[in-house]
């Protein structure tokens, strides 16, 4: 019974335009082992031991979050089904970020030079963009800290 209705959510997701690859063969592992158990419903536990199954904690927590999906659909129809809870977190892996050299960021602004002129300031735009992402590049997304907040024609009073 559980694998026909993961066959209708499946289905029903790739209509909507969801490609559900892996999800699916995940999806359908966890129906097999559901009713191996024999399961009719989607049971809590059933579901964190299936995700245990698994060799890393970033794929258990996957595995996990789908049918959690899956279980909040089926809920919705027939309240039997269990929405476990996702005790399990996934492992944020930032990339590293690429720093040009100054000499890589010289070859964007003359690339940048030679771009097809679609409107009159398009190359003049796009090296005036590279040029203050090379020059500011630790202060991209802020202000650039001041060492002083009077205005330059001050500056020079100073003692």
């Amino acid at each position: 019974m559980l694998t026909a209705q993961v066959e209708r959510y499946i289905l029903l997701r790739q209509k909507l335009g969801y490609k559900l690859r892996e999800q699916g063969i995940g999806l359908r592992a966890f129906a097999r082992f559901a009713a191996n158990r024999g399961d009719l419903h989607i049971v809590a536990s059933t579901a964190v031991d299936w995700a245990m199954e698994s060799h890393s904690t970033h794929a258990r927590y996957t595995r996990l979050r789908n049918v959690i999906y899956l279980a909040r659909f089926l809920h919705a129809e027939d309240p039997s089904h269990e929405v476990p809870f996702n005790h399990f977190r996934a492992c944020v892996r930032r990339r590293l970020p690429y720093i040009y050299s100054s000499e890589e960021i010289k070859q964007l602004i003359g690339a940048a030079r030679r771009l097809r002129q679609t409107y009159p300031l398009r190359r003049r735009v796009y090296e005036t963009l590279l040029g203050l992402c090379g020059n500011r590049a630790p202060y991209f997304g802020g202000a650039q800290p001041q060492t002083s907040r009077r205005p330059s024609r001050w500056r020079a009073a100073d003692p």
